[in-house]
């Protein structure tokens, strides 16, 4: 009977240390969750800059309207404010993603830009062209 006793508690602090366990996963899967939306708004947004350091890979957003600057490193993230400081490291899958996004919002806005710059270097075309058949 007394083994029984023994098992059976073993069992209920095998169980507690489990539930422990899952809460403090849960409130880390919470945070890099929304350090995730965090920064897939600031991309997205157009106050953000964006920036790439061609040799360490690192990245940056900065919003200063909102006051928001984000460092992007090796599976990590730092989101600082005026204020406070969060350091979140994300799993393979969620910084691949998070570095998807923010590679493909530069290349949008490269776009943009050579879309702009494109379409002035027609009308200056235009100009000289009609300069000369003149």
């Amino acid at each position: 009977m007394t083994i029984i006793k023994k098992l059976w508690i073993k069992y209920r602090l095998y169980l507690r240390r489990l539930d422990r366990g899952s809460t403090d996963f849960d409130i880390y899967m919470s945070n890099v969750r929304k350090c995730s939306t965090i920064c897939r708004k600031l991309i997205h947004s157009e106050d953000s800059e964006l920036i790439i350091a061609p040799i360490s890979d690192k990245k940056y957003i900065r919003n200063d309207k909102l006051g928001i600057f984000v460092t992007m490193d090796g599976g990590q993230v730092t989101v600082t404010n005026h204020t406070y400081s969060y350091f979140i490291k994300l799993s393979k899958t969620q910084w691949d993603k998070l570095v998807g996004t923010f590679r493909k919002e530069m290349e949008f806005r490269a776009m943009e830009i050579e879309k702009e710059l494109e379409t002035q270097i027609n009308h200056s075309l235009d100009n000289i062209y009609n300069k000369i058949n003149c």
